[in-house]
């Protein structure tokens, strides 16, 4: 159980609230808490180590750490998702470059096309909590 103004752990904003990164978007005349309440991924994440983290910090802050093939799915599934782009979200695809590049159907070991819809919600947040970016605590019991 956490607090309701707990800090994320990337940037100390409260998990609770939208995070400060979504305020760009008022410049480009949308609501951000319009623009948060959009996304199909869950608003924070809690790991058992007590960090939290809101889901575009936990997305900066794990997908530049995973293996070339998963980076390259995290990043297709956030296009289907349509999460959206923050500007650290933008530089985050911008520093990883190339290795993400491609947007190409990812297939599962039978060959079928993998996630649709609520799965590739489902994927991503599989993804996503398996472990702590900032102490590698595995995932949540």
């Amino acid at each position: 159980v956490i607090g309701w103004d707990e800090p994320c752990a990337r940037c100390g904003g409260a998990v609770s609230q939208t995070p400060f990164s979504y305020n760009a978007f008022a410049s480009q005349g949308y609501d951000p808490d319009e623009v948060a309440a959009t996304s199909r991924l869950p608003g924070m994440y809690v790991f058992p180590c007590g960090m939290c983290f809101h889901v575009t910090c936990l997305l900066e802050s794990s997908v530049p750490r995973l293996g070339r093939s998963k980076r390259t799915e995290c990043v297709s599934l956030m296009d289907k998702l349509e999460v959206p782009k923050t500007i650290g979200l933008a530089t985050m695809r911008r520093r990883l470059g190339k290795s993400t590049s491609g947007g190409r159907v990812l297939e599962d070991q039978d060959g079928e096309p993998r996630r649709e819809g609520t799965d590739a919600v489902a994927r991503l947040d599989e993804i996503l909590r398996e472990r702590c970016p900032f102490c590698d605590e595995v995932e949540f019991s």
